[in-house]
């Protein structure tokens, strides 16, 4: 009788495996001013297994998505708890989801996929959280002293004002009512001004991320593949936007190791966008 009765609450526990996905057991704590970049935060559940079960363990650590990563998975007395740490600090106060999670429970010699519920976080930005536009809070702009331009640079600025006056004759035949912006021409003429220092190198990377800002209608930052996808034009472009992406986050963050662009750079890839916007008549509202 008492091996029949351990048969049996080897079948429950087994068939309970395979079927539940886990009931919560501390809910996911909130703050109201949010979680920051570098806080954990663990859930637990209470799961239907039995005392041999035990946690494959996963390959750790393991990015769920560009805010959170999962840092450690423990299982005890049929409780399982994974530890996110947040990996990425917003611009203002976001509430992100928590994707389902899937980890391997091992009986023996057999496997069971326990898939852990969605959930959301709230986190904050690490500045005051403000209700203006980024633009608010810097300094104005300064417009560099004259000097003697060589005739390169006369070339260049007679094409530039000559692409300019045709794409401003273009908008009045063709745009009709419609509202057309030139954000990346606007931004190429902005890095042109800037001056070869250190200061005008972090400048020159505002002033294309709000370019990308203008098309993306708020934030772009870290949505690089939407952004491709909602313009396709520019997909030619994808390799070299992905490096000013890995760069930017070395520059604001130092998140990953990365060599700053020199601003010739950067002004480079502001006139490839700019030729690409003008083929593409500039972006319509």
């Amino acid at each position: 009788m008492r091996k029949l009765g351990l048969l049996g609450g080897l079948l429950v526990s087994t068939l309970a495996l395979g079927t539940e996905q886990g009931e919560p057991l501390v809910p996911l704590p909130f703050r109201n001013y949010g979680y920051f970049v570098g806080d954990r935060v663990t859930r637990c559940w209470r799961l239907a297994i039995s005392d041999p079960v035990v946690l494959v363990p996963p390959r750790l650590p393991h990015s769920l998505n560009r805010w959170l990563v999962v840092r450690r998975a423990d299982l005890s007395g049929g409780r399982l708890c994974l530890e996110y740490q947040v990996d990425y600090a917003p611009f203002t106060t976001e509430t992100v989801p928590i994707p389902p999670w899937s980890v391997t429970l091992r009986e023996d010699d057999r496997d069971r996929t326990v898939t852990l519920p969605a959930a959301e976080l709230m986190v904050a930005p690490l500045r005051p959280i403000q209700q203006h536009e980024g633009e608010a809070f810097m300094q104005p702009e300064t417009v560099p002293p004259s000097g003697e331009a060589s005739p390169l640079r006369w070339l260049g600025l007679g094409l530039a004002l000559l692409v300019g006056g045709m794409a401003g004759l273009g908008w009045h035949l063709w745009g009709g009512e419609r509202r057309v912006r030139w954000p990346f021409c606007r931004a190429w003429l902005a890095l042109a001004k800037l001056p070869d220092d250190e200061a005008g190198r972090l400048r020159g990377y505002l002033v294309l991320h709000r370019a990308f800002d203008a098309y993306w209608g708020g934030r772009w930052w870290g949505r690089l593949q939407e952004f491709l996808a909602r313009h396709p034009g520019y997909q030619p472009l994808a390799a070299e936007l992905e490096e000013f992406v890995t760069a930017s986050k070395g520059l604001f963050f130092a998140r990953v190791a990365a060599e700053p662009w020199p601003l010739t750079r950067l002004r480079r890839l502001a006139r490839r966008l700019a030729w690409e916007e003008l083929r593409r008549g500039g972006l319509v509202d």
